[in-house]
């Protein structure tokens, strides 16, 4: 599945990218109120669940996500890239055609499956003289096997179980606010570099249970067969680029998501439209609007894993939100991974084969910082990464640094833009290049 610029320039003409991206619904009026409007994301485009006429007991979902980049300045050298993603999942289970309150025990089991294609240069950053990739979709060309599995659902009630062949991720270490960064070291599992964790697009055959002692407390705990992550990677004819694993991987993880650190998703935001545009509630809103809330709720999340051959690690994350003159709604996030056995400066035939041995990041995620762009998501995200210098043939240890800053135009549901740039401070690790300038732009198409 291809999207060429002259098609990109026709799809964005077609959806009107100069208007909101939002459609206004009148409410119905409290006693001596004024109707208030409801702004939410317009309807997209033919959904995969309707074109191919799927049963309710079944959900198809399909999602491109391509992320062209160049270095206008800095590195090694100045070139460009298109580096793109194709997701197809698909769930079967009888829970999915019913509301969950409903849910009878066999309604909460379901078997998964998750195909992955990725397609363009995943060796890009290397050849500027970046360690870590620009861009999160970097994997070999071709298809992956990313997940099979049959899982009993939570539900409404405190057990899950998942088994089969299974990513790490998003169960363990992501957290929702990194899906907004573009740059690998911030999207997703907070850059653990381990060669063969099951990361997705990898996975291996494994287990995950789930215990939810309270309505917003998860422990998660996860076991996988490093053996088999090479091999399943290799099924479909993709050269996984990395040595196989031995032995069991574990990770125990636990997840606090109280309502005070931020509102979930559902909870719409409450404004109100004045002269300049809309505004966070003021008492006495003349003209009050709610207003689809694109954000996440917060998180505190601490987690441990333990690997045979590779070393074992920490990480954690928290996401808030709190009073900002900036936007409508507002997240801060900061988190980070380190692993205590890797790095250390010893020779390159040493245990210590983890990249990356610790990463500290942090950021902020903003909806609506433009007044006529309430459902558009400001993004900013700073991290540094140490390098193992002994692994990589450096005098010393080193980091590599990055700056990433976008602006997501949510079109509608099916198409979002998101323009970003990137400063990439001391890439590679060994103070010998100079900085990385790069700018791009990411394309989601969901159906």
């Amino acid at each position: 599945m291809l999207i060429r610029p002259r098609l990109l320039l026709s799809l964005c003409l077609w959806c009107g990218i100069s208007a909101p991206g939002l459609r206004a619904e009148e409410l119905a009026p409290g006693p001596g109120a004024a109707p208030p409007e409801r702004l939410e994301v317009r309807e997209g485009w033919l959904a995969a669940q309707q074109l191919f006429r799927l049963p309710p007991w079944m959900e198809l979902g399909l999602e491109f996500t391509a992320e062209p980049l160049g270095n206008p300045s800095g590195g090694l050298t100045q070139q460009s890239n298109w580096m793109q993603q194709t997701t197809a999942t698909l769930a079967v289970g009888s829970g999915l055609a019913k509301s969950i309150d409903t849910w009878s025990e066999a309604d909460h089991w379901r078997v998964n499956l998750t195909l992955n294609h990725y397609s363009g240069d995943p060796n890009y950053a290397a050849q500027i003289g970046a360690q870590f990739p620009l861009q999160q979709v970097a994997f070999p060309d071709g298809f992956w096997l990313s997940e099979v599995s049959v899982a009993r659902e939570l539900g409404e009630g405190w057990f899950g179980v998942k088994g089969g062949i299974v990513p790490l991720n998003p169960d363990f270490v992501a957290a929702p606010i990194f899906d907004y960064y573009v740059h690998s070291a911030l999207n997703n599992t907070l850059n653990i570099t381990l060669n063969d964790l099951p990361i997705s697009p990898f996975a291996a055959t494994g287990a995950i249970a789930t215990l939810r002692p309270a309505a917003d407390l998860t422990l998660r705990y996860g076991a996988f067969n490093l053996n088999s992550v090479v091999p399943i990677a290799q099924w479909l004819g993709v050269d996984p680029l990395v040595p196989p694993g031995n032995g069991w991987a574990q990770l125990l993880q636990l997840t606090y998501s109280p309502a005070w650190l931020a509102p979930k998703a559902e909870t719409p935001l409450q404004a109100c439209r004045t002269a300049a545009g809309l505004r966070t509630v003021q008492s006495g809103c003349a003209k009050p609007v709610t207003v689809q809330r694109q954000l996440p709720a917060g998180l505190i999340q601490v987690g441990g894993y333990s690997t045979p051959e590779q070393g074992n690690g920490l990480y954690g994350t928290v996401s808030w939100g709190m009073p900002s003159p900036l936007g409508l709604d507002t997240r801060f996030w900061v988190g980070g991974q380190l692993s205590p056995e890797a790095g250390n400066g010893s020779d390159a035939g040493s245990d210590d084969i983890d990249v990356s041995p610790y990463f500290i990041g942090g950021g902020l995620v903003t909806q609506g910082l433009l007044p006529g762009r309430p459902l558009d998501v400001f993004i900013l995200g700073v991290g540094r990464s140490g390098i193992n210098g002994a692994l990589l043939g450096l005098s010393q240890n080193g980091y590599e640094a990055m700056v990433e800053v976008g602006y997501q135009l949510q079109l509608n549901q099916t198409l979002a833009l998101q323009p970003t740039l990137q400063w990439i401070v001391n890439p590679g690790g060994s103070g010998d290049l100079s900085g990385i300038f790069a700018a791009g732009v990411q394309i989601s198409l969901t159906f």
